[in-house]
């Protein structure tokens, strides 16, 4: 299968269209992570997004760290930080115990950040139970240093 085109539409008002190139390195490295790919934005409509890019951190974070999981889930529409710490990283992955639980539906593909604002990780799921309310208390991201791999 080859991708012909994929548009990202941003939950900006009015909504901002990127137009997806291509992935990117090889399909082959794509095996190494299941959960993830990263897309081409073009450059043309780069400037146009309300985004910015993130220095990535590539050492692996501590146990007990406090990282930032930084989203608007679903059905939100501004972004928020949520505090957490980390209980697990070993450079493949990071678990990490939110200060408050919340509802991650939407979260997938967000960045989690540490304290100096770096992209140390990109959450994919959560091994947690969640809550009668559907809040999950811990995440678990593939660690920046495991999604490099991606781009060589």
């Amino acid at each position: 299968a080859e991708l012909k085109k994929w548009e990202l539409i941003s939950r900006t008002v009015p909504p901002k269209i990127a137009h997806i190139r291509g992935l990117h390195g090889s399909p082959l490295t794509y095996g190494v992570l299941d959960d993830l790919i990263l897309l081409k934005v073009d450059p043309a409509d780069t400037a146009k997004l309300p985004s910015e890019a993130l220095a990535p951190r590539l050492s692996v974070v501590k146990k007990d760290e406090t990282v930032y999981l930084v989203g608007a889930g679903v059905g939100g529409s501004t972004q928020e930080a949520h505090p957490a710490k980390v209980t697990i990283a070993d450079g493949l992955i990071i678990d990490a115990k939110l200060e408050k639980p919340i509802d991650l539906t939407g979260f997938s593909g967000s960045p989690i950040v540490d304290s100096n604002g770096c992209l140390v990780g990109i959450l994919t799921s959560s091994n947690a139970t969640p809550d009668r309310q559907g809040n999950f208390a811990s995440f678990i991201a593939e660690s920046v240093i495991q999604v490099r791999t991606l781009v060589r």
